[in-house]
């Protein structure tokens, strides 16, 4: 699978500057792999090339995304039917976009009062 679906484009996930990255949990408050596992999502052609490593590296394989929605301004979920030891399942992804600095010290400051 490597042509970008429609509906990745549709859902209007990039623009420019925008990092992302993968993970199973939809809440923002899970902690992340190690650095060393980690990579980043820039662009809608790196969606297909993150998922098929994400699977690939789970001992997966990715057949077919099924849906991508919106779940809040930094995080999209994404449907997906795997194949998991010769056995079809569909699965969720959630892709979260990381924030910049400035948006993060924005919103500490107001959380805590500070300018």
């Amino acid at each position: 699978m490597s042509e970008i679906p429609k509906m990745i484009s549709d859902a209007g996930i990039f623009k420019p500057g925008d990092v992302y990255i993968f993970f199973e949990f939809e809440d923002r408050e899970w902690k992340p792999d190690p650095v060393g596992n980690l990579f980043t999502v820039t662009s809608e052609d790196d969606v297909i090339t993150g998922l098929e490593l994400f699977y690939f590296i789970c001992e997966e394989e990715l057949m077919e995304i099924r849906a991508c929605e919106r779940v809040s301004e930094r995080c999209f979920k994404i449907v997906m039917q795997v194949q998991v030891e010769g056995e079809e399942k569909e699965e969720e992804i959630w892709l979260h976009r990381l924030l910049k600095a400035g948006e993060m010290a924005k919103e500490v400051y107001e959380r805590y009062g500070q300018e």
